[in-house]
């Protein structure tokens, strides 16, 4: 079985150093998804199959966590309840040992109240208030730990919404200054959305002062199409770099 540790790193790809062999293993994957449950279509028992069908590794379906883009806010039982249908027993089911991962977690927030992060593998519905990114981070997280015994990783999503203002940016008016911002989210962020598809371009989205200087240090993606072929580089926390087609093949060069 992948451990849940190995889909903890990256995004699209994941990279696993393996001593023995001096080589690297590739996953590929979607950390970003929606079904019915909030603003998306399908069900989790759909959803995964056809991610797995499709050649995907993995794949974290991550609904809203709050009422007016979803439904298991109002009805936690959706999430994490015991009958077959909930989130959470659709991702147990659909995991495959050695072929496929079924992750879930939620997207918090709100855009205008700091823009969206995934919490992954959490095992209860996030009852914390839009914004309050301190509350999740100090609180919510260490009080409600993952399948590993963890505080979740958090991936910061999409960080160059322009309905998103930047002075609160994934709390940032939360904390007294950005050292201890940058600090509270390098604790617990691992990951950066910086696309989800369908999309045309991999133009990268950047914005002076978002998102922080954390260790987080890979790509989010899922499908998209580009006329022509195009490549992009990103770095991660050891300083190798990957390159990757717009057909999602990926390389590693020291």
């Amino acid at each position: 079985m992948l451990p849940l540790s190995l889909i903890r790193a990256f995004v699209l790809l994941l990279t696993i150093s393996s001593v023995a062999a001096a080589q690297d293993n590739v996953f590929f994957g979607n950390l970003h998804s929606h079904t019915s449950l909030s603003d998306g279509s399908s069900t989790p028992s759909v959803a995964y199959p056809h991610a797995r069908n499709a050649g995907l590794h993995f794949l974290a379906i991550t609904e809203h966590n709050h009422a007016q883009a979803g439904k298991i806010a109002n009805n936690p039982s959706l999430y994490n309840g015991t009958q077959q249908s909930s989130l959470i027993s659709q991702a147990k089911k659909h995991t495959k040992d050695g072929q496929f991962v079924a992750l879930y977690g939620q997207e918090f927030s709100t855009i205008g109240s700091g823009n969206h992060m995934n919490v992954l593998d959490v095992p209860d519905v996030i009852d914390v208030a839009n914004g309050r990114f301190d509350l999740l981070i100090n609180s919510w997280l260490p009080a409600h730990l993952d399948t590993t015994g963890q505080p979740g990783i958090l991936l910061l999503n999409h960080p160059a919404q322009s309905d998103s203002p930047n002075e609160i940016e994934y709390g940032r008016d939360d904390f007294p200054d950005m050292p201890t911002w940058i600090q509270a989210l390098d604790s617990r962020a691992r990951l950066i959305n910086i696309m989800n598809g369908p999309h045309t371009s991999l133009a990268p989205a950047t914005r002076p002062a978002s998102p922080p200087r954390t260790n987080s240090g890979a790509i989010s993606a899922s499908a998209y199409t580009s006329p022509q072929p195009r490549t992009r580089t990103t770095t991660n926390r050891t300083g190798g770099r990957y390159r990757c087609t717009h057909r999602g093949h990926c390389t590693k060069s020291d």
